[in-house]
């Protein structure tokens, strides 16, 4: 939980907001958010969903930096055409594994 604190409050002041601004942008109380950012509040999908777009960052990504660095998040300009589909679709599978893996050890927390 340390490190999901410490990455949305970098996160938040990367994007120079508030916690009431960002709890605004989030649709939430301030004392909602303030949960959220101290750890006292688990994290659903949706809300995940919300701070990425927040943050405009992708879904990956955010629970990249939020749980797991080993977490491969491909870049788009080092794909070729040709080999487009077969890359993708190895990446989503290591992807699937990293988040199921990710999901069994917070739903342990």
């Amino acid at each position: 939980m340390q490190k999901i604190k410490v990455t949305l409050k970098r996160l938040r002041r990367e994007k120079q907001l508030t916690q009431q601004i960002l709890a605004d942008k989030l649709g939430i109380s301030l004392r909602a958010y303030s949960k959220i950012e101290a750890g006292k509040t688990s994290l659903n999908i949706e809300r995940l969903r919300d701070l990425a777009t927040v943050f405009d960052l992708t879904m990956p990504q955010l629970l990249f930096y939020l749980f797991d660095e080993d977490m491969i998040i491909p870049d788009p300009n080092n794909i070729t055409i040709y080999r487009h589909y077969e890359e993708t679709i190895a990446l989503l599978k290591q992807q699937c594994n990293t988040l199921n893996k990710l999901l069994a050890k917070q739903a342990k927390n």
